[in-house]
Parts: C-alpha cells; sequence; structure tokens
C-alpha cells in the first residue's frame, strides 16, 4: 500500500506516510505581542510554528483549529482547546463561551476569514496576524515523477488540492483520494474527483484506508 500526504515541509515531521510537498511554507515577519490580547486563535500547524511572539506562560485561552495545530502548540507547553471537528463553524461554537475583551487570530496569508466574520457580526474587538505565506514550488516535473503507481492520496489542504490538480494531476494517475475535513472533499469535488473524508488522527487509520483499498 503506497501512500502520498501532501503537507508543506514545515509540517511533515509528523506525516504518517510518504509526505511529498506541493508547496512551501514562508514565515512573514510580525510584531504582535500575544499578552495585548486576551484569546488567541491559531487557525493551522503552521500558524503555531510560525508565530514567534507566544511567551512561555500565557494566562488566557487558546483556541486551535484542529488536532495537529494543538499538537504543535503542546511542543511549545502551551494549553489549548480544539473543536471536535476542525472547521471555522465550530471553532466559532467555542467561542461563545468566552468572555473576552480582544482576540488575536494567528494565520495564514489569504486564509479562511469566516471567524473574523462573525467576531464583526458579534462588535467583537480583534486583530489579525499573518504569520506565513504559502508559495508554490518553482517547478513540478521532479514532484510529479513521485506519484505515479500510488494507491491513495492524503490531501491535507485545499491549497494542495488546487496544486495537485494544476500541476501534477493526470487521467491515467488512478488512485484513491482523502480529505482531511468536508470542505477540502468538496474542493476535490470541483474537479469532478471523489474523494473519502478521513479521521487522520485516529488509531486505525492504516486500517480504514486499507479498507478503501480492497
Amino acid at each position: 500500500m503506497k501512500i502520498i500526504e501532501t503537507r508543506p515541509a514545515l509540517t511533515s515531521s509528523w506525516s504518517k506516510f510518504q509526505n511529498v510537498p506541493l508547496y512551501e511554507i514562508k514565515e512573514i515577519k510580525h510584531s504582535f505581542n500575544a499578552l495585548d490580547y486576551d484569546l488567541l486563535i491559531f487557525q493551522s500547524p503552521s500558524a503555531a510554528i510560525t508565530f514567534k511572539n507566544l511567551p512561555k506562560e500565557y494566562p488566557f485561552p487558546i483556541i486551535g483549529m484542529g488536532p495537529g495545530t494543538i499538537r504543535e502548540l503542546n511542543k511549545k507547553d502551551h494549553q489549548a482547546i480544539a473543536p471536535k471537528k476542525p472547521n471555522s463553524k465550530n471553532v466559532i461554537e467555542l467561542l461563545s463561551s468566552y468572555d473576552f475583551q480582544n482576540a488575536l487570530i494567528i494565520r495564514g496569508r489569504e486564509g479562511l476569514n469566516q471567524i473574523e466574520s462573525y467576531l464583526n457580526a458579534m462588535g467583537k474587538n480583534y486583530q489579525v496576524c499573518e504569520a506565513y505565506a504559502r508559495l508554490k514550488l518553482e517547478a513540478y516535473s521532479e514532484v510529479s515523477d513521485q506519484f505515479s503507481n500510488v494507491d491513495g492520496i492524503i490531501f491535507s489542504s485545499v491549497f494542495a488540492v488546487e496544486i495537485f490538480f494544476s500541476e501534477v494531476f493526470t487521467e491515467a494517475k488512478s488512485c484513491k483520494f482523502f480529505a482531511m475535513s468536508e470542505r477540502i472533499k468538496k474542493s476535490i469535488l470541483n474537479y469532478g474527483q471523489d474523494s473519502i473524508v478521513i479521521d487522520y488522527f485516529s488509531e486505525n487509520l492504516n486500517e480504514t484506508i486499507r479498507s478503501t483499498l480492497t
């Protein structure tokens, strides 16, 4: 069983299968001080890695988009809470249980803005720190070769989906596509391909994937 993941190199260290990055992460310099805010919202693992101004002891709540983001925050000895399913809608539901005055959203450039829209609608004070940018690779010919004869491809972002189908995919490639969220599944469907949503952090991930290939 040959499965390929499509994470950027920055977060490839905890890939469960062979990882072939389709884009890279470039840190953006920022000067936000976490202690100026009484709620932090990290929208991705890359946001947790590239945000540099989080003190060792932060006395206010921290929300992470999902298990991967929580894992990166835990590496910095910070405890955070994530919704049961990693998406903006569920983060917004979490926000309703917190009483805060000024929030900081940490994300990538051109990242999701549903949380901002909610905070705007609620009249909440917040700022956005764009801690990183996602950049396409200079060329994809060598990358494309690594997707030959694979049984399945796991997508952890919509950006990876867009790059794969514009730079790598050919109709001759016959394999299963796996999405780590419903949003990613929808993006794959936009290219006329079906996919299976998986719980990447499940202990039975290998068995789940293997069962779809038989």
